[in-house]
């Protein structure tokens, strides 16, 4: 059940302030629309507005400014074309808030939204070359910092994740398990990766104690040939079909 608090109430009626009936529809995604994470969750907030300008920017600073006291993650302001025509350059980020939403104010522009599978498996691709990039570069030019080999490794969290769902929808025209421990028991089923290292890995930024600290070594470097893998796998998928 989604808690519309006081903030967000604000958030809207002073938008609305500045742009009027140009507010086309404000849409909450992510975890704290359903609490699947912790009760501390970011509150992701886009409010998509038609003919969307600078001018509007400066006037909604105050109402940002309000915002910025009570939640760190600031709402997303976007132009109603530009809405409608990112689906192609976000695909993932799309099928998340496809996945998991809610509409606070407005027009539901997220249900009947077409996500292109050719799109998405090439952001998909992209991610875990990014991914993999940023995983080398990193323990080539700090294998001997402990404390940035542990950084790294829980780094990789999220993107591991967001990739692991993707795969998913392109394997699936099932919705997609929030649950994380679900999500890489799924992809593992499928590609034979090792669910149990990935799921420790997701789990080591709360909990410090699932690696020793002389496994780092061995963590991160399994860590960059694992996802070598997925890379390979990721390339391999050829699809064209909606979601």
């Amino acid at each position: 059940m989604v808690i519309m608090n006081k903030q967000i109430e604000i958030l809207i009626e002073e938008t609305k302030k500045v742009v009027s009936d140009r507010l086309l529809s404000v849409i909450l995604y992510g975890s704290y629309v359903d609490h699947t994470e912790s009760k501390n969750s970011d509150i992701n907030l886009i409010a998509v507005i038609d003919k969307l300008s600078a001018i509007d920017l400066k006037n909604l600073h105050k109402a940002v400014k309000k915002w910025k006291k009570f939640n760190e993650t600031l709402p997303l302001f976007m132009g109603k074309i530009e809405w409608f025509a990112s689906g192609d350059v976000y695909p993932m980020e799309y099928s998340d808030i496809k996945d998991r939403h809610k509409i606070l104010y407005g027009e539901d522009i997220v249900s009947d939204l077409k996500i292109d599978k050719c799109h998405l498996r090439l952001q998909c691709e992209s991610e875990t070359k990014n991914l993999l990039i940023r995983l080398r570069q990193g323990y080539i030019a700090n294998s001997s910092d402990r404390r940035a080999v542990t950084e790294l490794i829980i780094n990789s969290s999220k993107s591991l994740i967001a990739i692991f769902k993707t795969i998913l929808r392109l394997n699936s025209d099932e919705k997609t398990p929030q649950d994380k421990h679900e999500v890489i028991n799924k992809v593992a089923l499928i590609t034979g990766l090792d669910a149990e290292f990935f799921t420790r890995v997701v789990e080591f930024k709360d909990n410090k104690k699932i690696f020793s600290s002389n496994e780092h070594d061995v963590i991160i470097q399994k860590l960059i040939d694992s996802i070598y893998d997925i890379l390979k796998y990721v390339d391999k998928i050829n699809t064209c079909e909606e979601v």
